[in-house]
């Protein structure tokens, strides 16, 4: 866990700032999409705001283990953040907040800020929509099912896929 102690912060006025640079091992037991394969840096900033405080994470930097969408292969993917900003409220009763609501608390018995959640989905935001492990991976023949990336195959291919094609002879009945 990423946790703050803040109660220093908490007992300044508003806008003293406190800032962190970390690099962190990391791991998300709870999320198997997230597999870290090296340290996380980041600079963390935090700010006293009346009744929050602002949290700032700046360039984050992260590489994590994903497989191909295309070829099923494992491979590493650089992600960096520049910027995200949560408000974590100091003085919101935890009771008064619906499931449906994304809402960052500080822990007033503690003092503590805990920012894993906040990373988390910040990661999870900037996952690639199709990931591929090289940009010409060619994937599997989609008629005999051999890695086009190891070798070719005999399979008349048209360049084209047709999933579909057979629809056409069930219209022209």
């Amino acid at each position: 866990m990423l946790t703050f102690k803040i109660a220093s912060l908490l007992s300044q006025p508003d806008g003293v700032q406190e800032k962190y640079e970390l690099d962190e091992s990391l791991s998300f037991v709870d999320d198997p999409r997230i597999l870290p394969t090296a340290r996380i840096t980041v600079s963390v900033l935090l700010m006293n705001l009346t009744h929050e405080v602002n949290v700032q994470l700046k360039d984050i930097m992260f590489e994590i283990e994903m497989v191909c969408d295309r070829c099923l292969r494992h491979f590493k993917q650089q992600i960096h953040i520049p910027l995200a900003e949560r408000e974590f409220i100091t003085d919101l009763d935890p009771s008064d907040i619906s499931e449906d609501e994304d809402i960052f608390l500080v822990d007033m018995r503690t003092r503590t800020i805990d920012i894993t959640e906040m990373l988390r989905q910040e990661i999870l935001l900037h996952f690639p929509s199709k990931a591929v492990c090289l940009d010409g991976c060619k994937g599997f023949c989609s008629q005999c099912g051999v890695d086009l990336n190891e070798r070719a195959c005999d399979c008349k291919q048209d360049g084209q896929m047709k999933p579909l094609k057979f629809l056409r002879k069930l219209l022209d009945m």
